[in-house]
């Protein structure tokens, strides 16, 4: 334990206080009175009552959508999940939840197809001969 940091003139004042010795019998006398139960009346109690304990977690103000965010974002988890993994049909590519399948190999990645390009269209010249 740290010890308190006193002004030098308290701490030698603290100094100079000694305890007197307890008086002969002191322990004897005490066990006899607990052994009794000759306790005063305030002292039924050691400490003192608990207040009433709150609610950790009630339906009330921002907890409520704390629980509300979790479920959505589980929600989505869950479905993001699914369909990379095809439960509702073919599998789609999710980006981070289809490479983690993968790699665990549950499901295989599914052939992302990439659109064709467009043929340009070709500029006709006009050839009629005459400016």
């Amino acid at each position: 334990m740290t010890e308190p940091a006193f002004p030098p003139h308290i701490a030698a004042a603290l100094d100079r206080l000694t305890v007197p010795p307890l008086p002969k019998g002191f322990g004897d006398r005490l066990a006899a009175r607990l052994a009794a139960g000759d306790l005063p009346a305030e002292s039924n109690s050691i400490a003192p009552p608990l207040a009433p304990t709150r609610r950790r977690f009630g339906n009330t103000g921002w907890r409520r959508s704390g629980r509300i965010v979790t479920v959505v974002a589980a929600f989505g988890i869950a479905t993001a999940t699914a369909a990379a993994s095809g439960f509702f049909g073919a599998p789609v590519y999710v980006p981070v939840v289809s490479d983690a399948l993968a790699k665990a190999k549950l499901v295989e990645l599914p052939q992302k197809d990439f659109p064709k390009p467009k043929a340009k269209p070709r500029c006709r010249q006009q050839g009629n001969g005459s400016s």
